[in-house]
């Protein structure tokens, strides 16, 4: 298989790991489903009261070994992503996903962001619009 023919595709948490990939092999295309900014980026949404005080006592990066920047990594893409997300995603805010898909833009990668609205968190890959636009993608769409 030749390496503009790979297609890696993550969703949520694995989106740090696909775009990881990417990174090594830059003639593959990516699919994030539900992508994260950060995880610091996801425990300010999901904890801001238990943040500051981690934050003053210096323990974040006790906590948080690793914190899967997926905004750094995206900057580090050259072939073009797609990113799908629901836009009642009560996991992942739906802000993160524009977000990822923004930091591609200003890293002059070519990003698609389809907004599947109504899509939570774990039936997006349910919903038809979201599998056409990701098969239709991962068979040399754009």
């Amino acid at each position: 298989m030749r390496p503009d023919q790979l297609v890696f595709v993550g969703q949520s948490i694995g989106c740090a790991p696909a775009l990881s990939m990417a990174a090594q092999w830059p003639e593959a295309n990516t699919v994030l489903v539900s992508p994260f900014k950060s995880v610091p980026a996801m425990a300010a949404d999901v904890y801001p009261w238990l943040l500051w005080p981690v934050q003053q006592l210096g323990l974040l990066d006790v906590l948080i070994q690793d914190s899967f920047d997926n905004l750094r990594t995206a900057g580090r893409l050259k072939a073009p992503v797609l990113v799908i997300h629901g836009t009642r995603d009560q996991i992942v805010p739906f802000g993160h996903g524009v977000a990822v898909h923004e930091a591609l833009g200003r890293a002059g990668v070519a990003s698609r962001m389809v907004r599947v609205e109504g899509a939570g968190h774990n039936d997006i890959l349910s919903r038809s619009e979201a599998m056409r636009e990701l098969q239709r993608f991962a068979l040399g769409g754009s």
